[in-house]
């Protein structure tokens, strides 16, 4: 059921009384049956129907459903591939000014978090949190002190590299 029509200023003013109240005058009245919502609603709707219309075809469509196959034909990209591409669209995610520092906040905990998209020891995630720290990114502007420690610990985590056996020499 359409809501209520939305009526012009110049109706609005000439029912409302000094109390602020609707009152109902004759010519707001009149007004009102002249903004009825089936004609006020009836242009808008031809026009979506016309658009979602199953039977014609978009614009294009044969060219998407031909990418999208393409696309299922191929092989996945290596794991590694994958993931310089995915730390690629959260950089420009995370440090777009756009939902900052919200939207980064959420992308720094699933940074570190069992069910991030990145393998466990992936050099994305330090390198990622490294790129979120630099001064240029304007989506990190008001992020709290806490979400800014977690991101250090995120890149120094990097710079811990597990020791080399073989550099070591032999073992007795």
């Amino acid at each position: 059921m359409p809501g209520p029509p939305i009526l012009p200023a110049r109706v609005l003013a000439a029912i409302q009384c000094s109390s602020g109240r609707l009152h109902p005058s004759a010519a707001s009245r009149r007004a009102l049956r002249k903004k009825s919502p089936t004609t006020s609603i009836a242009a808008p709707l031809a026009r979506i129907e016309l658009r979602l219309d199953p039977e014609k075809p978009l614009n294009e469509e044969k060219q998407m459903a031909e990418h999208w196959e393409e696309l299922q034909a191929a092989p996945p990209p290596a794991p590694d591939v994958y993931e310089a591409a995915l730390a690629e669209q959260w950089r420009q995610i995370g440090c777009s000014t756009q939902g900052a520092p919200y939207v980064l906040a959420r992308l720094i905990r699933y940074m570190d978090y069992s069910l991030s998209p990145f393998s466990p020891g992936s050099p994305q995630v330090p390198q990622l949190a490294a790129e979120f720290l630099k001064d240029n990114c304007a989506g990190a502007s008001g992020l709290s002190d806490d979400e800014k420690g977690r991101l250090k610990a995120l890149r120094d985590r990097g710079a811990q590299k597990p020791p080399n056996p073989s550099a070591q020499g032999p073992q007795p």
